[in-house]
């Protein structure tokens, strides 16, 4: 699986995340609050790079230049909570560091089953 996915609240808690989502985000100390983790983890500024983080947390030209396109859905009556699917351009840098990353915590995820 090289698609990483996430459910966050109205206020960006991480509700649930799959294996994927979580080994990307596992380089902050704390990855349960997505506008903490943006704005207030040192690893935030390496996260996003070359994006203006005293801004707008996630401006699209910026996002698509960066080769991940951020996908999300709100249903009606979900209290909030919107699904966030991260795509890779096909071909892209990005997609070959989601692919590696897959096969790195593949092994992990195994072990806890």
């Amino acid at each position: 699986m090289t698609t990483p996915a996430m459910v966050f609240s109205e206020t960006l808690d991480v509700l649930a995340g799959n294996r994927l989502a979580v080994a990307m985000h596992s380089g902050f100390e704390d990855p349960t609050n997505l506008a903490l983790m943006t704005f207030a983890d040192p690893a935030g500024a390496t996260f996003y790079p070359g994006a203006d983080l005293r801004g707008e947390a996630f401006p699209a030209p910026r996002r698509r230049r960066s080769g991940i396109d951020l996908s999300g859905v709100r249903r009606p009556g979900s209290d909030g909570q919107q699904l966030v699917v991260y795509r890779a351009a096909r071909g892209s840098r990005t997609e070959a560091s989601l692919s590696l990353l897959a096969s790195l915590s593949a092994p992990y995820a195994a072990a806890d089953e």
